[in-house]
Order: structure tokens, then C-alpha cells, then sequence
């Protein structure tokens, strides 16, 4: 769960984003994020991706992360998901005065321990940052 699931929880009781869509929104940047600090994490995503299919099993796992990522944005674009708040019809200046607030409730969810990488407020801020525009 972690903090997909951490934040998303705070677009939910913020901005009133189904809690679906605000998981998928922010999907490739947590697996982008906790890829890139923990190899235990960059490792799953890898096998994970293998066996749906997404991978060959001689593919590198930073490769194969990289299409499990752009797996998860073709599926949005197929659905016509909006990737990005403003895209949802959030105003990006009330989202950044947000975001002291979404990090802050966020570490304090439940779900926020059970992430293999332990983040940083920058490190959330960053995630957060990146579906706002």
C-alpha cells in the first residue's frame, strides 16, 4: 500500500478524487520513486512486470520498470483518465498551497508505513508536485 496509497487518500478527502483514479495518477511516479531507492523494490516491480507479461525475462530490471511505467500511462490515456490534477479540474495554485497539508496527512495514514523506501517530505513533495500541472 504505502504511499500511493497515502497520498491518494488525501486527493480523496481534498479534492474529492476518487480514490481509483488518484492511486493510477500517482502510480508511476511511486513506482519511479521507490524503484530508484531500494533495489528490493526495483526488483519486485521487475518480476512483477515479467510475469504479466509487460518484460521479457532477459530484460534488465531498470528496463523492465520502465515499461511497467509506461504500461500504467498508455492504460490511463486508454481510459481517459486524467493524469494530472489540473487535468481532473483542480486549479494548480489551490493544489501547491495543498501541498504542506497532503504531505503532513499524509505520513500520518495508515498505509504510509507499509512502503518499502521510508521518503523524505521533499521526496513526497516531489511525487506530489508531479501530478499537479
Amino acid at each position: 500500500m504505502g504511499i500511493n496509497h497515502s497520498i491518494a487518500h488525501q486527493l480523496g478527502a481534498a479534492f474529492h478524487i476518487p480514490h481509483g483514479l488518484a492511486n493510477a495518477m500517482l502510480l508511476p511516479y511511486v513506482v519511479s520513486y521507490n524503484a530508484s531507492k531500494s533495489d528490493t523494490a526495483l526488483r519486485k516491480y521487475a518480476e512483477a512486470t515479467r510475469k504479466a507479461g509487460l518484460a521479457s525475462s532477459g530484460m534488465g530490471d531498470k528496463v523492465a520498470v520502465r515499461h511497467l511505467i509506461s504500461q500504467i500511462q498508455t492504460m490511463m490515456r486508454q481510459m481517459h483518465c486524467p493524469a494530472t490534477l489540473d487535468a481532473f479540474g483542480i486549479d494548480q495554485a489551490t493544489a501547491v498551497k495543498m501541498t504542506a497539508k497532503i504531505v503532513r496527512d499524509a505520513r500520518q495514514d495508515g498505509t504510509f508505513p507499509g512502503n518499502p523506501v521510508v521518503p523524505t517530505d521533499d521526496d513526497l513533495i516531489s511525487i506530489y508536485k508531479q501530478i499537479i500541472k
